[in-house]
């Protein structure tokens, strides 16, 4: 009877050793959707979403995912990742716009493809999920910005069924972020696609969590832009945008927007006009009160209402 105790121990130590080894994935694997597209891709096989941790990987990998996307669809993309320090972990989407991966985060994702490479020297961690959803119809609102008009603010609810903004010439946007602050929800914006059009078949420029970290404005080829989120419900993380006619801020070299999510902050922010005429909005119902300027004595600080002309000038601070 100890003999066949011992013998069991050791085979628990022995598949417990075994489960823990850290796996290789060297190669390049080419992702489809499933048949049925309720079943989840996970990578590797023994792991799923709900697991506290992920699989450890060896040291010295160099892997690559292509994931397929048919048109009409989109991924929606999960982690949990640990590259232990080394930034070696990166996503290239359908627009060809880079992420490198250092902490789990959410990713929707649009056709035709995207691609996830690991090459890390050191052991780390790494589970993926992938489960592929259809894209629902939209059934827009239209709204109408002008030239010589004041911008117009849309918040994120109003996605949920599309929001095509329509211009004099071009539109520019920016986006703001949520006005939930803890913990960080600011990733779910890439719930939110951007498209250079009427519609949602127009030509997809990414998603607004992308023109928030690039923190400039984000401009379209013509009179038209369509937002559209393709899960509803994500309105309740209070992002939104500013957008306005293209002419009334073609001329500025750098234009931002100011981002008071909360009343712990100074609404600070910078401006560089080495380049030309810099500028930043806020766009929010309640007054606005300039406590504090630094800036070298030849530059001129003026603030205006609504849009820059020189009827909508408040205040010259130099």
């Amino acid at each position: 009877m100890a003999d066949n105790l011992k013998l069991l121990i050791l085979a628990v130590f022995a598949v417990v050793h075994v489960l823990a080894d850290p796996y290789n994935c060297a190669g390049t694997q080419t992702i489809n959707p499933p048949a049925n597209i309720n079943n989840s891709w996970n990578y590797p096989d023994t792991y799923n979403s709900s697991q506290n941790t992920a699989p450890q990987y060896a040291a010295n990998q160099n892997c690559s995912w292509i994931i397929n996307v048919p048109k009409g669809m989109f991924a929606y993309f999960t982690l949990k990742v640990d590259t232990n320090n080394e930034p070696v972990l990166t996503l290239i989407d359908s627009v060809s716009y880079t992420t490198v991966i250092t902490s789990a985060s959410p990713f929707f994702l649009l056709d035709p493809l995207f691609r996830v490479d690991l090459q890390a020297t050191k052991i780390g961690s790494l589970g993926m999920t992938v489960t592929w959803y259809k894209v629902n119809p939209a059934f827009p609102n239209t709204v109408q910005v002008h030239s010589n008009g004041s911008p117009l603010m849309i918040f994120a609810p109003d996605f949920d069924n599309g929001t095509v903004i329509q211009s004099d010439t071009r539109v520019n946007l920016l986006a703001l972020p949520p006005t939930m602050i803890a913990p960080d929800v600011s990733p779910f914006m890439r719930n939110t696609q951007i498209y250079d059009g009427p519609n949602i078949d127009s030509t997809h420029l990414g998603n607004l969590y992308q023109v928030l970290t690039y923190g400039k404005s984000l401009v379209s080829t013509g009179k038209y832009l369509t937002i559209y989120s393709l899960f509803p419900g994500f309105g309740t993380i209070e992002n939104s945008v500013i957008v306005q006619d293209y002419f009334d801020v073609k001329d500025f070299k750098s234009y931002k927007a100011i981002n008071c999510i909360s009343l712990l902050t100074q609404c600070q922010f910078s401006l560089d006009a080495r380049q030309g005429t810099a500028a930043a909005i806020r766009y929010y119902p309640t007054p606005m009160f300039i406590k504090d300027v630094s800036m070298p004595q030849t530059n001129v600080l003026s603030v205006y209402t609504s849009f820059v002309t020189p009827a909508h000038k408040l205040v010259d601070y130099t």
